[in-house]
């Protein structure tokens, strides 16, 4: 089992990497590898569950995070950083979130035998 963590740093409706992120991840996981993700900046926004206006152009792939539980994707991993810039708490996302430091975070990547960031 090949250990890989996703890095995800983009918000979910700047761009359309959010989603190609969301898409690997599910298809890494699908092939029974072992992953970390990991949440910085603006990518913490990605886990609290909001309201899309139509008018962005984009569907909505985050309640999709729901499914990680079903693909054994347990690893979710929050910059307390980013959690603090956004005044966010491990309560308001809608996966169950480990909250770390950065160097907590830096340890885990050096554990990983593949990153890839989105």
């Amino acid at each position: 089992m090949v250990k890989i963590a996703l890095v995800l740093q983009q918000s979910a409706f700047t761009s359309a990497i959010a989603r190609e992120a969301h898409d690997m991840l599910l298809a890494l996981a699908a092939v029974e590898h072992q992953l970390t993700v990991i949440y910085l900046g603006e990518a913490v926004l990605q886990l609290v569950p909001t309201a899309v206006n139509a008018s962005l152009g984009c569907k909505d792939f985050t309640p999709g995070q729901k499914l990680f539980g079903l693909y054994d994707i347990d690893q979710l991993l929050v910059s307390r950083d980013a959690c603090q810039q956004y005044q966010l708490s491990a309560d308001d996302f809608r996966v169950p979130v480990q909250l770390c430091a950065m160097a907590e975070l830096q340890q885990q990547l050096s554990q990983q035998q593949h990153i890839l960031r989105f």
